[in-house]
């Protein structure tokens, strides 16, 4: 089976994360890449910003999947106007009777909820005005909301190639370093403050990801060095620590 994978060339956790999983599944050469993404293929910065890295064996079998222009589905990677706005470029070129499938892995419940927020909107209703997606996968898929048959809950995950080997030493009692963007993480970093070690080892308020000391590989191993590690949503439910925290164990 081969799968034209319209992405977006910047980094996104769950588009880098679903990439890995689909190559390991049906391999590198049947997964197609539109625009081909640079960023899903080598180190360019600190782990969480490269989630879908591989060997150069792969890298190479995804530069060669570009001359293939046969697939038997279409997935549109991510919910971002760019992403969006390439698929709507395509999508009269596209078989009709080939599956179209939306991972929408923003930040909001509502279907599509982060093209509000970002722009694109009206291109998304204009796809679904020509022909409807045949499946759609959410990420922040509300217990409370009502959703149409074809929609499928699809939260983050955590891929096991990027772990080091960890040094199961606990240098810290609880921890939580992260920006606050929702309410309930300045709430609990104001209540952590001054107490067991949290301040000494950084979980204070305030924080700038930019400004962030602890990156790349030893960010997972530090993680691990915590008795406690706790976690609280940001902008969206579903966040790539809950599954960072849930991969040490």
């Amino acid at each position: 089976m081969k799968i034209l994978y319209i992405d977006r060339p910047k980094s996104e956790y769950l588009q880098e994360s679903l990439y890995t999983g689909l190559c390991k599944v049906l391999g590198t050469h049947n997964i197609i890449e539109y625009p081909w993404n640079v960023r899903m293929h080598l180190n360019h910065r600190p782990y969480p910003k490269n989630l879908s890295k591989f060997s150069f064996k792969n890298l190479f079998a995804s530069i060669q999947t570009q001359m293939n222009k046969n697939y038997d589905a279409v997935i549109v990677a991510s919910c971002n106007p760019y992403t969006i706005g390439k698929y709507y470029e395509l999508m009269d070129k596209i078989d009709k009777n080939i599956p179209r499938i939306f991972i929408d892995g923003g930040d909001f419940p509502e279907l599509a909820g982060d093209l509000d927020r970002l722009g694109g909107r009206d291109v998304y209703e204009k796809i679904i005005a020509k022909k409807p997606f045949d499946l759609l996968f959410k990420r922040e898929y509300a217990l409370d909301k009502l959703y149409p048959e074809n929609v499928y809950p699809f939260p983050m995950c955590f891929n096991y190639n990027l772990m080091p080997k960890l040094d199961k030493q606990y240098k810290y009692d609880v921890s939580f370093w992260a920006v606050e963007s929702a309410k309930i993480r300045t709430d609990a970093l104001t209540l952590l403050e001054d107490k067991f070690d949290c301040t000494s080892n950084g979980t204070v308020r305030n924080q700038v990801m930019k400004k962030y000391k602890r990156k790349g590989s030893s960010y997972l191993q530090e993680i691990s060095s915590s008795k406690i590690g706790l976690n609280f949503r940001g902008a969206g439910w579903d966040t790539l620590r809950f599954w960072e925290l849930t991969g040490m164990v």
